[in-house]
């Protein structure tokens, strides 16, 4: 029973239920997680192959910036040629141009992204160009040219490899210019929506951007978190390319069964709660139902039944197979408890008969004594206050006698003691009027009384019997409190606990079957609604609680607790 107490919990269905539910979780949490990763895992694959085919792309245009830098500085500082055409000599001034004009056709051939390279002499623009460069935006950038060698400062001249960027003819461009010392501008020239154009996408869907390094933060911010972005930055200009790919467009490719897979693991999660709430309703509340059942019969409550509701065919069989088979027990209990009153009435029949040829030979001796010691008074009022209490022993034959007649039957035996005992006690009866014609077991009061009559009167010492008996209510209806005390020596403590449970007490003198009888009888003749209640204070004290019948009363309350 404690094992089963202790571990309860733990083997309910409940319990059982609920652990499933957590180790599916971490199951589903798996399916979902392998799908996560595998998404994750091509997304990095798309990531690193269009990384790597943009920074090959970025390797090949910062070759070829370094490549027109390098050749604009030579140009600028090194080559004779720009300096020759600034001479006064017109054929030679003529030559070293056409030579110069050779060289940038010969070096823009070799290169895909230069749009233009150029040397500016003395106001002489020399150029060659990409065939797809228009006329206005080679104007357009000669006039850059010559407005930005004037504003070059002549004082800090120094080879330069840096990129600029502005606005030309409405395009967004890139112009990188060198000086020389002997007054020579070379420099070279790059339409950015041109240089786009040559980056050949994997992914049609695509999009692709050349925008200013300053400008890459605000970029994730512009488009949305379904897209993967891709950047890469020039290390020779303020340039960075990023590519702009929607997932959908390679989501799209994960394998079937994956897909299907994720799907069944949130729809598994998402249905995870739901059966579980079928299951308490449906198996797990219909139970705990039917046990709380069984522990209302457990603690004596025969009468409790489950009440109908809808529920499964199995578990409605068993609810009404319980509810019958627990009518059947309180039909059989009421059988046991009519043939247990019969057995009482035959062991009070028998203990009567005890006691009346015992105390007729006591109430003999002291009536003898009384008479030789000439105390003819006395005995009188014990010779009438014996008939009285045997006519009441050999009278009584009814279940339930009125309470005041019981008293009276008491405060009779108590004067024979009194005479019997003398100064060794005494006693006071205290009954509420509006109870003292309640129906109590005949020789209820007396069975205590005499039991402190035997146990607490010693020759040392002058001990009081108490009797009280008050009313009260419960929903209403009328109670009684009995309270039987004494100043003796009190109840021994190892038998208080078989006193309250109504076992047996067996101690060196024998068996005890008076006490024992009392409740027993007040168990069956109020069908558990009597309450007893036996402790020590300062002396025995036994309290009874008993519904207060009358004899014009048929209805019979439950002794509930406030």
């Amino acid at each position: 029973m404690k094992f089963y107490q202790t571990t309860g919990f733990f083997n309910s269905i409940f319990f059982k239920l609920f652990a499933i539910f957590i180790l599916l979780l971490p199951v589903t949490g798996l399916f979902i997680y392998a799908n996560y990763q595998s998404r994750s895992t091509l997304i990095t694959q798309v990531h690193i192959t269009h990384e790597n085919m943009l920074q090959s792309y970025l390797i090949q245009i910062d070759n070829q910036l370094k490549n027109a830098v390098t050749y604009g500085i030579n140009t600028a500082w090194f080559e004779s040629d720009p300096q020759l055409a600034l001479r006064n000599n017109e054929s030679e001034s003529a030559l070293a141009k056409m030579r110069i004009s050779l060289k940038l056709s010969d070096q823009i051939l070799s290169s895909s992204i230069i749009d233009t390279l150029f040397v500016y002499t003395d106001n002489e623009f020399i150029s060659s160009s990409q065939n797809s460069l228009e006329i206005e935006e080679r104007t357009a950038l000669k006039s850059y040219v010559i407005q930005a060698a004037a504003s070059i400062n002549t004082s800090n001249i120094s080879p330069k490899a840096n990129w600029n960027l502005v606005s030309l003819y409405n395009h967004s461009v890139m112009v990188n210019l060198n000086q020389g010392d002997n007054g020579v501008l070379t420099g070279a020239y790059i339409n950015l929506d041109r240089l786009l154009s040559h980056y050949e996408k994997n992914d049609e869907n695509s999009t692709l951007l050349l925008l200013p390094n300053t400008e890459l933060k605000s970029l994730e911010a512009t488009y949305s978190k379904d897209n993967l972005i891709i950047t890469g930055t020039s290390s020779s200009a303020p340039i960075s390319f990023a590519e702009i790919i929607p997932e959908s467009n390679f989501m799209n490719t994960l394998p079937f069964m994956q897909k299907y897979t994720l799907a069944l693991s949130v729809l598994v999660t998402l249905l995870l709660p739901f059966v579980f709430l079928l299951l308490r309703l449906y198996v797990v509340q219909p139970l705990q139902k039917l046990n709380r059942a069984m522990k209302h019969i457990q603690r004596g409550e025969l009468h409790y039944r489950i009440t109908p509701y809808r529920t499964s065919n199995e578990i409605a069989i068993v609810n009404h197979t319980f509810n019958q088979m627990m009518d059947e027990v309180q039909h059989l209990k009421i059988s046991v408890y009519e043939e247990e009153i019969k057995t009482q009435k035959s062991q009070l029949r028998n203990l009567q008969m005890q006691i009346q040829p015992h105390f007729i030979v006591n109430s003999l001796n002291m009536v003898y004594n009384l008479i030789e010691n000439k105390d003819h008074q006395t005995a009188k009022q014990l010779i009438i206050y014996s008939v009285d209490f045997y006519r009441y022993m050999v009278s009584v034959d009814a279940d339930l006698v009125p309470l005041h007649e019981e008293v009276k039957h008491v405060s009779t035996y108590l004067q024979i003691q009194t005479i019997r005992y003398k100064d060794r006690f005494t006693y006071s009866i205290n009954i509420d009027p509006m109870v003292e014609d309640m129906l109590v077991p005949p020789m209820l009061i007396q069975n205590f009384v005499e039991n402190s009559i035997k146990y607490a009167i010693h020759m040392n010492k002058c001990i009081h019997i108490s009797i009280k008996v008050n009313s009260f209510e419960i929903n209403y209806y009328p109670y009684a409190l009995i309270n039987i005390s004494d100043t003796g020596n009190g109840y021994p403590v190892s038998q208080l606990e078989c006193l309250n449970h109504g076992k047996k007490i067996i101690d060196d003198n024998g068996q005890h079957i008076g006490l024992r009888n009392t409740v027993q009888r007040l168990a069956l003749l109020f069908e558990g609604q009597a309450k007893w209640h036996f402790y020590n204070d300062h002396g025995a004290v036994s309290e009874l609680i008993l519904p207060a019948r009358f004899s014009e009363l048929t209805e019979r309350p439950s002794l509930d607790e406030e």
